[in-house]
């Protein structure tokens, strides 16, 4: 809806919109001179409305704002500093007790849900179902579970051993091949939490990635077919799955990959609190080395790790994951390319071109349903220096794996 539509709705002036947009508190879709608003910028104003009910100074809410937009309302990392502003204002209630008791209450309320919800105790592990769809990607026979440990149906720890020697375990409920457990490392660097990234980025930026992951989600709501699994390649894991997870259908299992077992549990922990949805398939192995059954998963995330991958290893991500997509199963992608000159475009800038990503896609055999950028956008500190002050793009992709066509002989 347009501007004055949405005032009205939410019972603000176009002045206070205009002036939310200016200051990056709200990010809508702009076609031409005109801003089109969505149901979720309209839950981000009631948001912003309820933190100035609550006496939030602007720079809080633009902090809280931004990193809802990177990591989501149900992170830790979001509850904590939201935690954080909540203790504050409730100490200038307390100064003025006579002035304002029931504000005073309405932060006290807030305060103890966020508390109750630190609180969970819940275990995630590897759903019984899941195992069905693991096979051992040494030999790509059935992987054999002989030892496992069960709590409400999910397996949280055991051994895996293979007839051809291939090993692995779950450990607190995450599947762990151990010759892949490492660090994660971005340009030569440990790779950032989420906390420093946030630090390092503007909120322009951040509105940036949150507008992509909006389109993904859109072309993922597209896909009218059930979803049974799922699974998110990033190169931060769980960063997409942080905003899509209120959109995640009640039947997907949800499969998130990473060698980095400390950032895998620090995320299993995090959904462990705060997720209502049961269903993940925690991996802690390399690409190359997953152990997934070919054609088992419906639909493939990818946050940028095709470029990312290939970064790393020199090789493309898509041709050991392919082959796990079911027939006319789905792929929707985002990678960031830069604006750059012909004189730039030199082997170790190799990725951030316009065409990498749909060529990859192309070259092994996706088929373009529909195809999108978004941006500019420029990063302030970027982990890779070549990137600093370039205007940046993000395309997004939803191509659709073909369907082996099968030639029948006369005999």
């Amino acid at each position: 809806m347009r501007i004055g539509a949405f005032s009205k709705k939410h019972q603000v002036t176009q002045d206070a919109v205009r002036f939310y947009l200016e200051k990056g508190l709200l990010v809508a879709h702009k076609r031409g001179e005109q801003y089109y608003f969505t149901s979720s910028d309209g839950e981000d104003l009631e948001t912003i409305k309820m933190l100035k009910g609550l006496q939030f100074s602007l720079s809080a809410i633009l902090e809280l704002m931004t990193l809802k937009r990177l990591s989501g309302e149900d992170s830790a990392l979001y509850r904590q500093k939201y935690l954080k502003h909540l203790r504050v204002q409730q100490e200038e209630v307390f100064a003025m007790r006579k002035k304002a008791e029931s504000l005073e209450r309405i932060l006290q309320e807030k305060i103890e849900k966020v508390e109750k919800e630190e609180k969970k105790d819940r275990v995630l592990g590897i759903p019984l179902e899941a195992l069905s769809i693991l096979d051992c990607p040494s030999c790509g026979e059935k992987l054999p579970l002989k030892r496992g440990d069960l709590v409400d149906h999910m397996v949280v720890e055991g051994d895996f051993q293979c007839n051809c020697g291939y090993e692995a375990k779950i450990s607190a409920g995450v599947f762990v091949y151990e010759p892949s457990v490492r660090t994660k490392m971005n340009c030569g660097r440990k790779m950032q939490t989420k906390e420093e990234f946030l630090q390092n980025s503007s909120h322009t930026y951040i509105n940036h990635l949150y507008q992509t992951m909006g389109l993904m989600m859109e072309r993922i709501d597209e896909v009218k077919s059930p979803l049974p699994y799922m699974m998110e390649m990033n190169n931060c894991v769980g960063f997409f799955l942080q905003q899509y997870l209120k959109e995640l259908r009640e039947e997907t299992t949800y499969i998130l990959v990473d060698y980095d077992l400390e950032r895998i549990l620090q995320l299993k922990r995090n959904l462990e609190c705060y997720a209502k949805h049961e269903k993940f398939l925690f991996l802690c192995c390399d690409y190359d080395q997953l152990p997934l059954k070919k054609q088992s998963v419906d639909l493939l995330v990818d946050f940028g790790m095709v470029r990312n991958f290939e970064k790393e290893t020199g090789k493309c991500l898509l041709t050991p994951v392919l082959p796990l997509l079911k027939e006319e199963g789905d792929y929707v992608g985002a990678s960031l390319y830069a604006e750059m000159k012909k004189s730039e475009l030199r082997p170790e800038v190799k990725g951030y071109e316009e065409t990498f990503h749909s060529e990859k896609m192309k070259a092994q055999g996706l088929q373009m349903v529909k195809e999108s950028s978004l941006g500019p956008a420029y990063q302030e500190n970027p982990e890779d220096a070549f990137l600093s002050g370039k205007p940046l793009y993000q395309k997004v992709i939803h191509g659709r794996k073909k369907k082996r066509s099968i030639v029948l002989e006369a005999i």
